[in-house]
């Protein structure tokens, strides 16, 4: 089954690189352009070759506070820490690392889960992505890849030390042709897409929503690299949408960072700073700036066909996103998130500009 682009997109966040999965199995490609997807909100400076990313002056790196318990990340100018850096953020395999960076407004108090026991909610992810691919310098339109959805099975069950047992079966997953040109792949894709089907796993989750434990609880029959891919996505889509929250009392307006270390599959530093921007009891609702710092300007290892396997010369990601959560549910009751990445790679002479704009929303109840 041949792959829908020349190059997989290693650093996109946990979301698209789901979708590519889905989109994989489609088969589709983007042979076709479309309009541009709007991201205002989003738009990051992209540098116009790898030349320019590599030397421009430390002095363009944004610096992420951690508050006065831990230093800042800085983001070098070209998105890409040098050796050993990564290790001085955060090793591979450590947990999240946060800081409050501010308390908020009084009244203030703990902001954690409650997860009640028996508790079922059912969750549908969405994502709509566009890609383009070309040589530095060029303005390419954006190509809207095919529509995908996917519903999640949620119950809760106590834990011990206050943590809860999360079981989720991925209960189908749809993907919707955006032009003519994808209709037959998309209809082709359904034996494919119903192998996928109720798929399970378990976690553990503590009260400020930190993993503690995964285990991939059930694939069937279906001992199939799609299939284990799949639980990988369900996992990571949980780990992005259970919001961190912070040891200490809090009130609206309040701002904390968490940090962590993820393979997509290539190594980079995650970096989400959230604003507490309401709160009612025990519903809540969050903002969360998004960005990625990549350990190297290694893509993993990736079958990325023949000839040198290429390398990293600038990452730039930037998103923002929304949730309204009850802490006493796994999924928020809703949520939308728009994320741009943009990447320049480098294989030998040749070099290539990646661009995605992703927009995934979710709902529960």
């Amino acid at each position: 089954m041949r792959s829908f682009l020349p190059f997989h997109f290693p650093l996109l966040p946990r979301c698209v690189t789901g979708a590519l999965l889905v989109l994989a199995l489609v088969g589709c490609e983007p042979d076709k352009p479309a309009p541009p997807a709007a991201a205002a909100a989003l738009a990051t400076q992209t540098p116009s070759s790898s030349a320019a990313a590599a030397s421009a002056p430390a002095a363009s790196a944004r610096t992420v506070p951690l508050g006065p318990s831990a230093a800042p990340v800085a983001r070098p100018a070209n998105g890409i820490l040098g050796a050993g850096q990564a290790d001085g953020i955060l090793k591979r395999g450590e947990p999240r690392r946060g800081a409050l960076v501010s308390a908020g407004a009084e009244p203030r108090e703990a902001i954690g889960y409650r997860f009640v026991p028996g508790v079922k909610q059912t969750a549908t992810l969405a994502l709509e992505l566009a890609m383009s691919m070309s040589p530095p310098g060029m303005q390419p339109k954006l190509v809207k890849m095919p529509r995908t959805e996917s519903d999640l099975a949620i119950t809760a069950e106590p834990g011990e030390g206050g943590a809860a047992l999360i079981r989720v079966t991925l209960a189908g997953v749809r993907v919707t042709a955006e032009d003519a040109s994808q209709a037959g792949a998309v209809s082709a894709s359904g034996d494919a897409l119903k192998k996928l089907q109720g798929l399970e796993l378990a976690l553990t989750v503590d009260p400020l929503g930190r993993r503690t434990e995964i285990a991939l609880d059930k694939a069937g029959d279906r001992n199939e690299p799609a299939a284990a891919a799949a639980l990988e996505q369900v996992r990571a889509t949980l780990q992005n949408v259970l919001v961190p929250m912070p040891e200490e009392p809090v009130g609206v307006g309040a701002r904390w960072v968490v940090v962590e270390r993820i393979a997509t599959p290539s190594d980079v530093i995650q970096i989400r700073t959230v604003e507490l921007k309401k709160r009612d009891g025990t519903r809540v609702e969050v903002e969360i700036g998004i960005q990625q710092i990549a350990a190297s300007d290694k893509l993993g290892n990736m079958p990325l066909g023949r000839g040198p396997q290429p390398t990293l010369s600038s990452l730039d990601t930037d998103g923002k996103a929304t949730f309204a959560v009850d802490l006493e549910r796994v999924c928020p009751d809703s949520g939308v998130s728009e994320v741009k990445t943009v990447m320049l790679l480098a294989s030998g002479r040749d070099a290539m500009r990646t661009e995605a704009v992703a927009r995934a929303t979710i709902k529960s109840r």
